[in-house]
């Protein structure tokens, strides 16, 4: 995957994505069918009959899991439906640790798994006819690509810490990755520079900028490629994710949008049928015209956050 300054590369996108929270604005407008995937729920089950060493004793991780939404809809009594919103199925973050030793994390925005990403392009590349020839969209805003990471340490670290990060950031997003993103940040007047700025290239969407990278399905199809994309993945650490993947004829395109934990897929309805039919993603098949916003879900009623519970770490 190599960073492109040929922004005609996203030209269709201009015409088909728009403001606003609708399926079709997100992931563009004009395809046959639509699809939304929904990122899995990260859980763990604490050990309830070791007790912790008081004040700051921490409890025994005894499994690690992911699961679907559905599960959280089942424990906290809620419905699943096409447009159903995780903060609607654990009621603000308020009912997401269980008395049988299960508790969940959050759900991740604008950021679907590898191995979850690969699927998709498996199954959408019989329905390209430029399998070889991909665009990815990554938002420019992202820290792990700036370098922005701070290291909290103990008093009396030297900077070693802090020194590390740093080198690790460097060797993990390339240095046109870095030189692109430095040239979106605050610049002062032109009468006070002292030599000119080259414009960042940048696709320019509704609300949102991206950095462009030319690649092919094979590529994405792998879940080890961004350990070698420069974009802030190492073999200790995640980068980013792609926040739009198309096909040079257009054919379909998939979107994490970074305030959604969920990813919309555009395409033909021969595409879409091969994504709903994955056995790993859960699924719906959505309309263009939906509102995939926290108000799009009508079934699931506001509810008070429930009183907070002791958390397994507290």
């Amino acid at each position: 995957m190599k960073l492109t300054d040929d922004l005609t590369r996203g030209d269709w996108t201009r015409e088909r994505f728009g403001p606003g929270w609708s399926v079709a604005g997100t992931v563009g407008s004009g395809f046959e069918a639509y699809a939304r995937i929904l990122h899995p729920v990260p859980a763990s089950r604490v050990d309830l009959d070791v007790p912790r060493q008081l004040p700051y004793g921490m409890p025994t991780i005894v499994e690690e899991t992911v699961w679907p939404w559905a599960e959280l809809a089942r424990r906290n009594g809620r419905s699943m439906h096409p447009l159903v919103q995780s903060t609607r199925l654990n009621d603000d973050e308020s009912r997401m640790h269980f008395d049988d030793g299960w508790y969940c994390g959050q759900t991740r925005s604008g950021f679907l798994e590898p191995e979850y990403l690969a699927d998709i392009v498996t199954r959408l590349t019989p329905e390209t006819t430029t399998p070889g020839d991909l665009t990815v969209g990554v938002w420019e805003g992202w820290g792990e690509l700036q370098g922005t990471g701070v290291v909290y340490t103990a008093s009396g670290d030297d900077g070693s810490a802090q020194a590390a990060y740093d080198e690790a950031f460097r060797a993990s997003v390339a240095p046109e990755v870095r030189e692109a993103l430095a040239r979106t940040r605050y610049r002062p007047p032109r009468l006070f520079r002292r030599r000119p700025v080259v414009p960042p290239l940048l696709l320019e969407l509704p609300d949102r900028r991206y950095l462009m990278f030319a690649t092919d399905a094979a590529e994405l199809s792998n879940p080890d490629w961004p350990l070698t994309a420069g974009i802030g993945w190492d073999d200790e650490s995640e980068g980013v994710m792609p926040q739009l993947v198309w096909p040079a004829d257009s054919a379909w395109c998939i979107a994490s949008e970074i305030d959604f934990d969920f990813t919309l897929v555009g395409g033909t309805r021969a595409a879409i049928a091969a994504v709903l039919d994955s056995p790993l993603l859960e699924t719906y098949e959505v309309q263009p015209d939906d509102d995939v916003s926290r108000d799009g879900d009508v079934v699931n009623e506001f509810r008070e956050p429930a009183p907070q519970l002791r958390h397994p770490f507290a």
